[in-house]
This record gives structure tokens, sequence and C-alpha cells, in this order.
């Protein structure tokens, strides 16, 4: 975000995964990515992503698999009664998602990618009150993807040999999550 979402165009590592699968299309040989960051530490919070990807270009099939696993744990809260604040317990909250994908080049400057994600949710493990069901849910989702990347362009005489992409990127088509009623 903080350099204008350009993920989707500068996609050039395992970590392309999310931002654009289209721009491993044009990697070769395998990397692993990860990255652990904890979020808010002055809080003394046990609040922390985690995001493990890898990719590896398969010569017999001509392009790229890739997988990547997502965590986020929000920590530990304390279950309460719908009317009371007496404490009743404590239960963990998480977000985590498994990605599987495929990248291949339709020719020499276009990319495309595509994956499939299961989603887990799990904000409580109990409903509150009359609700029915419970704050664990489970869904999937997809990103079809796409890449112009030119090996030489000619812009008005700005001459640039592999160093000019754009990227199209669909994250996260689904059904909606559903946690309870």
């Amino acid at each position: 975000s903080g350099i204008g979402e350009t993920g989707t165009g500068l996609a050039d590592n395992a970590a392309a995964i999310f931002w654009n699968p289209a721009g491993i299309a044009f990697l070769t040989g395998s990397e692993v990515s990860i990255t652990h960051s904890n979020w808010l530490p002055q809080f003394n919070l046990d609040l922390f992503y985690d995001f493990l990807a890898f990719r590896m270009y398969i010569e017999d099939i001509s392009g790229s698999v890739t997988s990547s696993i997502t965590y986020m744990n929000f920590g530990e809260f304390i279950r309460t009664g719908e009317n009371d604040p007496t404490p009743l317990g404590t239960f963990s909250a998480f977000d985590a998602a498994w990605t599987l994908g495929y990248a291949t080049k339709l020719g020499s400057d276009w990319g495309v990618g595509m994956n499939f994600r299961i989603i887990h949710s799990q904000l409580s493990t109990q409903p509150t009150g009359e609700e029915e069901g419970s704050g664990v849910a489970t869904s999937v989702s997809f990103d079809l993807a796409a890449m112009w990347r030119p090996e030489r362009l000619d812009l008005f005489g700005w001459v640039t040999e592999n160093r000019f992409s754009i990227g199209a990127n669909l994250s996260n088509l689904g059904p909606k999550i559903t946690y309870i009623d």
C-alpha cells in the first residue's frame, strides 16, 4: 500500500502469488519466501502475520507451480456472557489461507496466472446468546491475473528492456464467508 499498490505491476518474486500471480510467468528456477511480522508489539499483544510462499518453474508444463500459506493470529480473547461481563473463559482467533496456483507465458511479452485458495477463519469457537452456528467459517476463492512485460519497449525514443510492466489481478473471487445465522 505504501507504494501505491504497484506490487501488481512489479510482481517478480515468490510473493507475486499474492500481488499478481501472472508475474511468476516471467521467472524460472525455484524460490521460497518467508515473512513474519509482529503487529503492534508496543502493546505486548499476541498479534502477528506469517506468510510462506513457494514457486517452481517446471519445463514440462511450460510454467510455474506456486503455493502459499497465510496466517494472521489475532491473539487471545476473554469470553463473557451475553449480558454479563463476568469472564467465562478464553478463546483464540485467527485467519488462515492455503493457495495453490499456476502461471505461464502466452508469448514473450504476456504472462497469465491463476490461484485457487481455501480460507479458514476462526473469530470465536462458540455462538453468543440465541445465535446459530459459531464464529468459525471456511470458504474458497480464486484469482485471475495478467501481465504485459515487453522485452523491448520504445516510447518516443525512451528505450527500455525488461524494465516496464503493467499488470491486472482480480483477486479473492468467490462466495461470501458466513459465520453465524
